[in-house]
């Protein structure tokens, strides 16, 4: 009598091996998960690369300098970032705007969000 109505080879697998479809379907599991999370990463640090890129935007229109980001594999979206920086018609804004820009935009945000963070912490810490 067949298991759950199915028939052959892998009714026989799931009647006579339920230990080893278990492991079959945790390691495809445990691959497919691995898959994603690698996605995930590959898709933050090239959103930490466009904040990045944006961040300093104005200052190297300003400047002219076309600075190198040493990440490798990202060589595509760097050359794509720098290209739509080349086509922006608008006109660069003063050197001190730019800074300024950046410290509130960018440096600012960071400093505020680490802060929260540790302080989130603390407070975690202490009532544990």
């Amino acid at each position: 009598m067949p298991t759950f109505g199915w028939q052959g080879p892998f009714e026989y697998a799931v009647s006579r091996h339920p230990k080893l479809c278990v492991l079959s379907i945790a390691i495809y599991l445990v691959s497919a998960h691995r898959r994603r999370h690698e996605d995930w990463i590959q898709s933050r640090i090239e959103a930490e690369i466009c904040r990045s890129f944006l961040a300093i935007w104005q200052i190297r229109r300003r400047t002219g300098h076309s600075f190198k980001m040493a990440i490798q594999g990202f060589d595509k979206l760097c050359k794509n970032l720098r290209l739509l920086q080349s086509l922006d018609a608008n006109p660069p804004p003063d050197l001190m705007d730019a800074r300024d820009g950046y410290w509130e935009q960018r440096l600012q945000g960071q400093i505020n969000y680490f802060h929260e963070q540790s302080t989130r912490g603390a407070t975690r810490s202490q009532s544990a």
